[in-house]
């Protein structure tokens, strides 16, 4: 009896079920066939991140000191530079009538119980690490690049709950920002609640103004950094 040949051909056959996979496999010989049957399965894993939203919002965007120019008599003859504050907290202010902060104003200033800061609110819907950075240096922005006879161009940050409980992790006092030659990142809050009655913080700033500084208006600005936790 003739045996009937069979085509050398390789064949595959897939079938697939959610979930599982079950396959199975027949290969034909000139010898005859034989059968490899074989089961795979797999665990599929689906995952969701409800993602919160980091968003801030900006008020008091302007300290100003006014205007005015440094006094170099008496006690301020030896001094190189005055200490502006914009929250007051050292008292060194003029119209306080405290120490002389070595400065004459012409115009309106802080003074008393006045205070002019910047007002940062947490208007999202998770907590924000806050930071502050600067665009310029001491000296790039009160005297035009350098101050001939001083060292001394800076500002400082100082960041104070405006509602009770809203940040964890305050600036410890005035914390450097700018000095004559380098600009740094402050962290001015390191958790910022977003609960509505506890999300809010006041900024302020102390400037130190060389007796060398420049004629004209002087304006830096400020970029407030906000990180979602």
């Amino acid at each position: 009896m003739r045996k009937k040949s069979v085509d050398r051909r390789l064949y595959y056959m897939f079938v697939f079920f959610l979930g599982s996979a079950t396959c199975s496999y027949f290969f034909f010989f000139d010898s005859g066939l034989q059968g490899f049957t074989g089961k795979v399965t797999g665990n599929g894993v689906v995952s969701i991140t409800q993602s919160g939203i980091a968003g801030v919002s900006l008020t008091g965007v302007n300290v100003s000191f006014g205007s005015g120019y440094y006094n170099s008599t008496g006690d301020c003859s030896s001094q190189d530079y005055s200490s502006l504050d914009s929250n007051n907290s050292a008292a060194r202010n003029n119209d306080l009538g405290a120490a002389s902060v070595c400065w004459i104003n012409t115009t309106s200033f802080l003074g008393g119980d006045n205070r002019s800061g910047f007002t940062l609110v947490n208007n999202g819907s998770v907590n924000v690490n806050i930071s502050v950075t600067a665009g310029n240096n001491g000296e790039t922005w009160l005297c035009g690049g350098d101050c001939p006879l001083t060292d001394s161009a800076a500002l400082s940050v100082f960041s104070s709950n405006a509602e009770a409980s809203s940040c964890s992790g305050l600036t410890t006092g005035f914390e450097e920002l700018i000095l004559p030659n380098s600009v740094s990142t402050v962290g001015i809050c390191d958790s910022l609640n977003f609960a509505d009655s506890e999300d809010s913080i006041n900024i302020y700033v102390n400037a130190s103004v060389p007796k060398d500084m420049t004629t004209g208006e002087k304006s830096l600005i400020l970029t407030f950094e906000a990180l979602a936790m």
